[in-house]
């Protein structure tokens, strides 16, 4: 045996160890349900088991016994199975990154009936044998076999050429060295017989191939690192902003006006009614409570929660207001959740600046229902109305409304809708999906 010969043998014993370790590696952290990386593992295991077959071949070649044969029979059958089995394999995984083309059924049809022969080969040794004395011979039928990896080999380069558009320049490059090396291997091999050139340059192919594949995915979990980034600090943001909405929004209800108002109510009623005058200090409570309790809430709370603040604030302005204020509710669904401070301030809206501005008072309507869709609640007033294109105008409602909008569209992907009319009232429609 030559020492060219024993110097390849060692580089295919140690390419196969070389393989398996980037196959445990591949499957440890690679991504197996991206396409790629899933045949590229199993383009590593056929290489494996072709670069271990090979070695094993010329190791025991015309080497006596039947231990040896059995060697020889089941390396060499191999060899040429995992030569076609690599050529499909390969083409799978050029098709995960370029898409299938009309060429890739005929190296299909290739490979498989590369294998087809080798199996037959076994009965009818027309493509090579192993004599008497465990040597391996090629036969007639051996170019045919050579044939079907070339014919397969260029229309897997044709396809590559017709679709190199859909990858990087690198990427193509890497997938043409797979039919470059090995085309110049299978030129070469018939001068050279008793040197695995073959073999050698399919490796070296997958190689590289494995090595552009391995600095792309690195380069796309960097990307996926900065969008993850990227995103955490936009949700972080997010959650400030409905924070500080939230801040702004309790401090805005919170008006000096209308705490005045309540206290002086509560002073007179002292001396007139206590029991009314301790109700209504319940009420206030609560109303106060009910927006402090607004800035602990990340997340949701149940409508009936908000409701509760809703009648908090109502019970005192029925108070402030006497017989000129009428409260309507008509509550059909309590089983949902809302931001919070989402429906009480529409009604201090509808209160504000639709009941107090008519001279003899009004009522305001408080409604939920639920339908396939979603979850609808209604605040309406029969108040002076307003025009609805004039909001942005008015600077503190304006911001209320937005407020409560910009929330609901983060918080519940749901929407705020204002339908107003002067001298007829207003209604405020806030819709919640399921």
């Amino acid at each position: 045996m030559s020492t060219i010969l024993l110097v390849f043998i060692a580089l295919e014993l140690w390419g196969t160890l070389f393989v398996i370790l980037l196959s445990i590696c591949i499957y440890i952290v690679g991504n197996l349900r991206i396409d790629a990386e899933r045949w590229m593992l199993r383009l590593l295991l056929a290489t494996g088991i072709l670069l271990s077959s090979d070695a094993l071949s010329w190791l025991f070649d015309g080497m006596g016994g039947q231990s040896a044969y059995d060697v020889l029979l089941i390396a060499n059958f191999l060899v040429y199975m995992m030569g076609y089995d690599i050529l499909k394999l390969f083409t799978k995984y050029v098709v995960s990154l370029t898409g299938p083309g009309p060429l890739t059924k005929v190296i299909y049809a290739l490979a498989y009936s590369g294998i087809l022969m080798t199996f037959i080969n076994q009965f009818t040794h027309f493509m090579y044998y192993i004599d008497a004395s465990n040597a391996y011979h090629r036969t007639s039928g051996f170019i045919l076999s050579q044939g079907l990896g070339i014919v397969g080999t260029l229309c897997l380069g044709i396809h590559i050429y017709s679709y190199r558009k859909k990858i990087s320049k690198p990427m193509a490059l890497a997938l043409f060295s797979y039919i470059i090396l090995p085309f110049l291997a299978m030129i070469i091999q018939p001068f050279y017989y008793g040197i695995p050139l073959l073999n050698s340059a399919i490796s070296a192919a997958l190689f590289i191939n494995l090595t552009v594949m391995l600095i792309y995915q690195r380069r796309r979990i960097s990307e996926q690192a900065e969008e993850l980034i990227a995103s955490e600090r936009k949700l972080i943001e997010e959650r400030e902003l409905v924070n500080d909405m939230k801040i702004r929004l309790v401090l805005s209800q919170i008006k000096p006006h209308f705490l005045f108002n309540a206290l002086n109510a509560i002073y007179y009623l002292i001396e007139k009614s206590p029991a009314q005058a301790q109700a209504a200090i319940d009420s206030f409570s609560d109303y106060l409570r009910g927006n402090m309790d607004a800035l602990e809430h990340t997340s949701l709370i149940p409508i009936s929660h908000e409701m509760k603040h809703v009648k908090s604030y109502l019970r005192l302005e029925e108070m402030r207001f006497q017989d000129e204020l009428k409260v309507i509710y008509d509550i059909k669904a309590l089983d949902f959740y809302v931001p919070a401070l989402s429906v009480e301030p529409m009604v201090e809206n509808a209160v504000k600046h639709g009941i107090s501005k008519n001279e003899s008072g009004g009522y305001v309507k408080i409604s939920t229902d639920e339908n396939e869709a979603g979850y609808e609640i209604r605040v309406e007033d029969n108040g002076s109305g307003f025009r609805v294109e004039d909001i942005s105008k008015d600077g503190q409602l304006h911001v209320g409304i937005a407020n409560v909008r910009t929330r609901l569209e983060g918080m519940v992907k749901g929407t705020l809708t204002i339908e107003s009319e002067i001298g007829k009232g207003t209604c405020v429609t806030i819709f919640i999906p399921r």
